[in-house]
């Protein structure tokens, strides 16, 4: 998690040494990091162990560390990358069982914006890893993301498969609006 967060392999060790009894080396945490990037290759080409009813599709903004391609020297004199943040998206797709109220995460994609393209690679992975209303697709919720309904509408999940705006997006933008309302009252205007 640390090093997907864009940690050093030392801030990596330190931020672990609690859970570890101590700090990792560098070395240690650099082969796990590699295991892991080879299970997560083979988890997103895998088939789905369980198709859930529900897939809900959101995306989320986490800033990482990226090298900028200049060097520096640090405070114990050590010739080090120099690192910027950067935003970067991952569209997100969890399944739900409202049965269970069990939730997981089925997939991801790295995306630089919300857009039909990202939204796309995202849904047809998840159709090749057999995520069809045949298999036991219902519905699927998300946020009104323009680029998202877009690659809905391209991708073939299957008959019957329902789209449903999420209920706290739908809170959200009713709160916008009664907010408007309210300023607008207050600043003396006629209310809708």
């Amino acid at each position: 998690e640390v090093i997907g967060l864009g940690l050093t392999l030392r801030q990596a060790g330190e931020v672990s040494a609690p859970a570890n009894g101590g700090p990792l080396a560098k070395s240690t945490i650099n082969s796990r990091v590699l295991e892991v990037s080879r299970l997560v290759e083979a988890f997103h080409k895998g088939a789905l162990e369980q198709v859930p009813p529900v897939v809900l599709l959101d995306g989320l903004w986490v800033t990482v560390l990226e090298p900028t391609g200049e060097r520096f020297t640090d405070a114990r004199g050590r010739d080090r990358p120099q690192m910027r943040r950067r935003k970067v998206g991952l569209l997100v797709a969890y399944g739900v069982e409202p049965a269970t109220g069990q939730w997981w995460v089925l997939d991801w994609e790295r995306a630089e914006k919300e857009d039909e393209a990202s939204w796309e690679r995202l849904l047809e992975r998840l159709r090749e890893r057999g995520l069809t209303a045949e298999k036991g697709l219902k519905l699927i919720v998300s946020d009104g993301s323009e680029g998202l309904k877009a690659a809905l509408g391209l991708v073939a999940l299957g008959r019957g498969v329902k789209h449903q705006l999420c209920v706290f997006h739908r809170l959200r933008n009713v709160g916008k609006e009664v907010k408007g309302i309210l300023a607008e009252a207050a600043a003396g205007k006629e209310t809708k």
